[in-house]
């Protein structure tokens, strides 16, 4: 709940800087006596951000560009080499340049697809590590009955995974990767390469495991583009047509924030639906939220206060949350930037306030739909809480005071796109081996 726009803060992560980033390339160096930080130092600039964006990523990029002397331009090469770098066994303080023996006996592609089924089926059932040895040599198991790679033994190819090619490591009794996005990345590989890779990636779409796979749908987007738009980005185009867009920046505004989430609108007198509670000090009317509408998913309200014939009232947008699956990927192909002007709409204006009076009424709910739009789009005030709900989803990457909005041009781009694929598709079927 977000009790007074004017005066909350939105707080949020910051990923990794390169600041940080370069006085941790140090330490490493001085850790293993060698200069490849200091070499990578020199060209942190032309770094990805995604690249840096935590400590464990840092030192991944490290131990590659240890071995390989160049930088990955894209995510999905970044961990490729990874695995490269990995499987060759090149130790950075080793100069002869040998591979450690694979107990396993897998040779490179074989060991990569057995990593990527026993990933796949660690995501299905909500793992990010095993509690033991033996779970672990269970799941190895189940991997190779998906993936049809036979291993010396199960056993043994998790003792590569260790030691050999050391993507996991021991912490107690526990096995895990280093870090969880290299589960995350050959989950992503296996559906690539899956052989009905539309098919499968579509169920896990549509499924209660979406949430859980939303990293992994991320690399998948970098690795197959086209895949990831033809089933993902797909989907919400073509509930984005059918929501519509609106004809002005106000209507595209309330039109972007329905396409996402199911919202209504109310003014509520505040000596009947509020309670005080002190922050910092002072003393705030907080919104008694609808316990009927909160069983029915709509947790959020956002909301002002403004003064008509000498009573209080809140103006009140409550909503539900993203769909759990919605991908910021596919909201970023389907929607544009747009500068917001928030300071300026911080007070209700007792015009604002009288108009809405008439149009939403007192003490009850209203749908956001599109009847409601067409009266509500040129109260200024009643924007600016729209606008804030789709502030406080920007990327951490958006420009400041800037909001996503559903752009037409870019939905119809992705609809033609996978048209025209789809077409291609039929008119070659059968002359393509």
């Amino acid at each position: 709940m977000l009790p007074d726009i004017v005066n909350s803060e939105t707080f949020r992560f910051l990923p990794f800087n390169q600041l940080q980033a370069k006085s941790l390339l140090k330490r490493y160096d001085t850790i293993s006596g060698l200069d490849v930080g200091e070499n990578l130092y020199k060209q942190i600039d032309s770094v990805p951000t995604k690249f840096i964006e935590s400590p464990l990523l840092v030192s991944l990029l490290y131990r590659t560009f240890g071995v390989n002397k160049s930088i990955a331009d894209r995510i999905c090469t970044f961990y490729d080499e990874i695995y490269h770098a990995l499987y060759k066994g090149h130790d950075l303080i080793n100069k002869n340049g040998y591979g450690r023996e694979k107990k396993s006996n897998l040779d490179f592609e074989d060991f990569r697809k057995l990593l990527r089924a026993m990933c796949y089926y660690m995501m299905l059932n909500r793992k990010t590590s095993f509690e033991n040895w033996s779970e672990a040599t269970m799941y190895i198991e189940k991997a190779i009955a998906i993936s049809s790679i036979e291993p010396s033994s199960p056993s043994k190819f998790l003792d590569d995974l260790l030691i050999s090619v050391p993507l996991m490591h021991r912490d107690g009794n526990e096995i895990k990767f280093f870090h969880k996005t290299l589960l995350e990345y050959f989950t992503a590989e296996y559906l690539v390469m899956y052989k009905s890779s539309s098919e499968l990636l579509q169920k896990l779409f549509i499924s209660k495991l979406a949430p859980s796979f939303d990293k992994t749908f991320e690399f998948l987007a970098e690795i197959n583009s086209s895949l990831f738009d033809n089933v993902i980005t797909h989907h919400f185009a073509l509930l984005a047509n059918n929501n519509g867009y609106g004809n002005s920046y106000a209507e595209n505004v309330y039109y972007s924030l329905r396409f996402q989430r199911h919202c209504k609108v109310g003014l509520w007198s505040i000596s009947e639906f509020a309670y005080k509670k002190k922050m910092r000090d002072k003393d705030h009317f907080i919104f008694k939220q609808d316990k009927r509408l909160v069983e029915n998913g709509y947790r959020t309200s956002i909301y002002n206060e403004g003064i008509l014939n000498g009573e209080k009232y809140f103006i009140v947008i409550t909503h539900t949350e993203l769909p759990q699956n919605f991908h910021k990927f596919a909201w970023h192909s389907l929607s544009t930037l747009k500068k917001t002007n928030l300071e300026t709409k911080s007070d209700f204006s007792n015009k604002d306030i009288e108009e809405l009076f008439h149009i939403l009424g007192r003490n009850t709910w209203n749908t956001l739909d599109d009847e409601l739009i067409e009266k509500i789009k040129d109260n200024s005030s009643l924007l600016g809480l729209a606008e804030a709900i789709l502030e406080n989803e920007s990327d951490a990457f958006d420009e400041m005071d800037s909001i996503r909005v559903l752009s037409k041009e870019k939905v119809d781009t992705i609809l033609y796109k996978v048209k025209s694929e789809e077409d291609f598709l039929i008119e070659t079927e059968g002359l393509i081996a």
